[in-house]
């Protein structure tokens, strides 16, 4: 691939959609048009649409996308989220999480503000023996607004170093988490764990750099949990700065 952005006329092919935009400034427009490239005619098959939207970036790990939909009511909605084949998924707690084997903190959380994700939205589509796709349809009745998501990340975690100590915080959002909160870190070196603090209701903690961590990249993963349920639980990495 080119490091360099294509032109802002110049359409741009991706694996299921043929995008054209206006350029790469923030204030650019892109529009997207369904388009299956794939020989197997099951896999994101959606016949030409046009989608709509905005694409909000919320902090360095959170993306939040809003699509507009107009046509005949009711207007049945259906969502396709296919994942890597190396990626396996898993429903909790209303979210689908899609995560690899190593290093198994690494993953991404889709979560709607429509409905509860559940497990029996997880199948194989039509003619597949490929990996499962998450699978979620909806029809609104005529008139009904669809509620917007929350605009807020569920965590915010920042590191600063100071010396040899590192200090880092949790920032929760009341709108995720309710009740009494309790927090954890862990300071990895060189991608590796190094240093543990397990969970206190403090949301701040300061971690000493071990000796000879040398010019090893530091970055801090922060949890968050309510303490009447310890199972309801956000993971955030940082680095530190």
């Amino acid at each position: 691939m080119s490091p360099q952005p294509p032109s802002g006329d110049a359409p741009s092919l991706l694996n299921a959609a043929l995008v054209l935009r206006s350029g790469h400034a923030p204030e650019d427009l892109a529009l997207a048009m369904g388009l299956s490239r794939s020989p197997m005619g099951h896999v994101q098959c959606d016949n030409g649409s046009l989608v709509l939207g905005t694409v909000w970036l919320i902090g360095r790990a959170h993306l939040l996308v809003c699509d507009q939909l107009q046509g005949a009511a009711p207007l049945p909605v259906a969502d396709h989220w296919h994942g890597h084949p190396e990626l396996y998924w898993c429903i909790q707690q209303g979210e689908a999480l899609l995560a690899s084997a190593e290093p198994p903190e690494r993953l991404l959380r889709i979560s709607s503000p429509q409905c509860a994700l559940e497990p029996a939205d997880l199948d194989r589509l039509p003619g597949s023996r490929g990996p499962l796709t998450l699978s979620v349809s909806l029809s609104p009745a005529p008139g009904e607004p669809i509620p917007r998501a929350r605009a807020s990340a569920p965590l915010l975690v920042t590191a600063k170093r100071e010396g040899a100590m590192v200090h880092a915080r949790c920032e929760a959002s009341p709108e995720h988490f309710q009740g009494a909160l309790e927090s954890a870190f862990y300071l990895m070196v060189g991608g590796k764990k190094a240093v543990v603090h397990w969970y206190t209701p403090s949301p701040e903690v300061a971690l000493q750099i071990p000796e000879g961590a040398g010019r090893e990249p530091l970055e801090v993963r922060g949890f968050v949990r309510e303490q009447a349920h310890p199972d309801k639980k956000r993971m955030l990495a940082a680095a530190v700065r």
